[in-house]
């Protein structure tokens, strides 16, 4: 094999009490889905996110979807599809996101009450 084309990953975005962006959509997701444990994690998926790496150094690659049975293997393919509900929040969340993001400060950690 020959690689024709191709690019180096991303660095790893930052995921600390001190990351701004992770804990600002920690926040966000705490605020809309008190329940859910927030994580980094990885996505597997290729982005456009490359074309923004001489903007910031932290990119973090997140959609706030519920999957349920069946729903992964239709990302992309044949009748791919969320629910009315799951869209809703989805939206939902990227407004609520873009509101949290216009603070001159971190939010405040919900890791004390979200402990394992």
């Amino acid at each position: 094999m020959e690689l024709v084309d191709g690019f180096d990953p991303l660095p790893v975005s930052s995921a600390d009490e001190k990351a701004f962006g992770f804990q600002v959509i920690k926040k966000t997701l705490l605020d809309m889905f008190p329940s859910v444990t927030v994580a980094p994690g990885i996505c597997v998926g290729n982005t456009d996110s490359r074309h923004f790496r001489n903007l910031t150094s932290d990119i973090y690659r997140f959609s706030p979807l519920w999957f349920k049975r069946g729903d992964p293997p239709r990302i992309h393919g044949i009748n791919e599809r969320i629910s009315k509900k799951n869209y809703e929040d989805c939206v939902q969340f990227f407004f609520s996101l873009i509101q949290n993001f216009d603070i001159q400060k971190l939010p405040d950690s919900h890791s004390s009450v979200h402990e394992l």
